[in-house]
């Protein structure tokens, strides 16, 4: 029975429906990964919701509208958490994209600073929270992710979020914060 409904919703879904369907996937799982500030999840979601009525419309069941609703959620939540083990080891999360949103939005130095992550400098001001820091021969405005930094104290970026560098003190070899 279970067999033959599920070859049922997928043998009578039609181009349309597929084609929906397909799409609003895509553009949820681009939201996932990019940070289009929910406008591709909103289109995807309206996709896939389009998607579901086409084929509800053309003899589908309640058993088939559970169905389509539990692979489509079980594919974005299986992006979702790929996403989050991706991000654990920090090598995706270093591209704009994923840091930023969408490429020229805001200033362009919302799009320039993401090189930095991992980096080390010189503060070349006290930061409490905000000043200057000397990176790769570059003067950049900085904030103190904690407390304050003292002027030529060695810094390591930890996070770039909307145009803004976070910065944490680099302690010597053996000490602890």
């Amino acid at each position: 029975m279970l067999w033959n409904d599920l070859k049922l919703l997928f043998s009578g879904m039609g181009l349309p429906s597929a084609v929906f369907l397909a799409a609003g996937l895509v553009l949820c799982v681009l939201e996932i990964f990019n940070s289009f500030k929910g406008r591709l999840a909103g289109m995807g979601a309206g996709l896939m919701l389009t998607g579901v009525i086409v084929r509800m419309l053309h003899a589908g069941t309640p058993f088939m509208l559970f169905w389509m609703l539990m692979i489509a959620g079980t594919i974005i939540a299986a992006t979702y958490l790929t996403m989050i083990r991706v991000m654990r080891y920090n090598w995706l999360t270093r591209t704009p994209a994923i840091q930023g949103g969408v490429p020229g939005e805001g200033s362009e130095t919302a799009q320039d600073h993401y090189y930095l992550l991992g980096r080390e400098g010189i503060s070349v001001t006290g930061l409490s929270p905000a000043g200057k820091v000397r990176i790769d021969n570059a003067e950049i405005t900085a904030s103190a992710k904690s407390g304050t930094v003292n002027a030529g104290e060695k810094v390591r970026v930890i996070e770039v979020e909307d145009g803004q560098v976070y910065v944490l003190p680099v302690l010597p070899h053996g000490q602890r914060a």
